[in-house]
């Protein structure tokens, strides 16, 4: 049943020489050359020896044993299927069959072609091996006989996507280089819809602006940036794009006794120290004058005035790299003392003396008017701002004592006329 010998017996004299070959029938294996105890003789074939006296009557036998074969098949993904190929392009295998006893150990490893990946071994029902059936790196099947077993060996087609830096020259072009920053991963490989991400990270002196397609669109303003691997992706770069940095500073200054000003925060503070951004990049800081100081303005290292508002916003250039613009302020002077009220005093009245007549009637007539009232002005008080030099001048009493004066000269003409 398992196989058989080319010679059953051979009959001869003394050392003639005794061969037989032993051949096993299908789905059996030759085990070897037997004595009669079961003590193996011979892996061979053909097993030979000699007739004796020692050998005369002696029967060797030819062992065979049912075989299991395995069988190995590559696999590659069409679709959501899987078809048998024997392309090797898409992969090869180190064992396609064994047949032999079972108990034995045997394996198979599995190699991808350019552009595939091996994805697994899976049994006939299509499940995956378990993994003690696996070597580390799960390309090698390894296992022990017990029966006749098919392997299928999986290859699926992989896509690669690309990511690169780019840095921003000054022509506003951008070219291919790693002087503005660094993405984590160059590159992706994997199949359909593996997930594919890169991070971006500016080097010193330099700005994250985004990631771009090859088009110049601008896809994410995140650092890290995630797509997927598919024939729409597959060969497609994705630039993350870097700026040159430049820096402005704001601070204040404060206007000492002898009209210099020095850096300090005494008399007012600015929101904003430092920014840093990319040219063009608008940078703004507001000034607050502390208690007691008051805000002149803002001012260029050379104390050129630029802007009395309190907010100021300058434009970063390469030019203007490391500029500082100063708010400066000022202590606030003290107030001038408002003058005391001073009031107008009131002339004493002015009496005219009666002149006598140079020759007197004989029943002297006297005429003595009465005292006409004179006008007391009224009194005011008046505020004056603080004269500089004789703006205060006293024409009350003046014109009090020509009034007088007049009303005297004429009750002097009545009293003439009386007479």
């Amino acid at each position: 049943a398992g196989g058989i010998v080319s010679e059953s017996s051979v009959t001869g004299i003394v050392n003639t020489s005794a061969n037989s070959t032993a051949t096993a029938n299908t789905g059996y294996k030759f085990l070897g050359w037997y004595d009669a105890s079961g003590n193996l003789l011979s892996m061979e074939a053909t097993f030979s020896t000699t007739t004796s006296s020692a050998t005369n009557g002696v029967t060797y036998y030819a062992r065979f044993a049912p075989t299991v074969p395995q069988t190995y098949i590559r696999q590659v993904k069409n679709g959501d299927t899987w078809v048998d190929t024997n392309e090797d392009s898409i992969g090869t295998l180190n064992r396609y069959t064994h047949s032999d006893e079972a108990g034995i150990h045997v394996s198979s490893t599995a190699t991808a072609g350019a552009g595939y990946k091996f994805v697994g071994w899976y049994d006939s029902t299509g499940n995956a091996v378990t993994d003690t059936m696996l070597t580390p790196n799960g390309t090698t099947i390894h296992y022990i006989t017990t029966g006749n077993a098919t392997y299928y060996a999986r290859f699926e087609k992989t896509y690669t996507v690309n990511f690169a830096a780019q840095t921003k020259q000054a022509n506003g072009n951008f070219v291919e280089n790693t002087a503005g920053g660094i993405v984590s991963e160059s590159s992706v490989t994997g199949i359909v819809n593996t997930s594919a991400n890169s991070t971006a990270t500016a080097n010193t002196g330099y700005k994250f602006l985004g990631w771009y397609d090859a088009s110049g669109n601008l896809l994410s303003m995140e650092a890290t940036f995630s797509t997927t691997t598919s024939s729409a992706t597959n060969g497609v770069t994705y630039y993350a794009r870097f700026e040159k940095t430049y820096t402005v500073n704001f601070a204040a200054q404060t206007k000492q006794e002898n009209g210099s000003f020095v850096t300090d925060t005494a008399g007012g503070t600015v929101t904003v120290d430092t920014v840093t951004g990319v040219n063009g990049a608008a940078a703004s800081s507001t000034a607050t004058a502390n208690t007691g100081y008051r805000f002149l303005g803002w001012y260029d290292t050379n104390g050129n005035p630029l802007s009395s508002n309190t907010i100021y916003t300058a434009t970063i250039t390469s030019a203007a790299n490391e500029a500082t613009y100063y708010a400066r302020f000022e202590a606030i002077p003290p107030a001038t003392p408002t003058p005391t009220a001073t009031a107008v005093p009131t002339p004493a009245p002015t009496t005219t003396p009666t002149t006598a007549p140079t020759s007197a009637p004989s029943t002297p007539l006297t005429a003595t008017p009465a005292p006409m009232p004179v006008p007391t002005p009224a009194q005011t008080t008046e505020t004056h701002s603080i004269p500089r030099t004789g703006d205060e001048f006293p024409l009350i009493p003046v014109i009090a004592a020509g009034v007088i004066s007049a009303v005297g000269i004429v009750l002097m003409l009545r009293v003439r006329k009386q007479r």
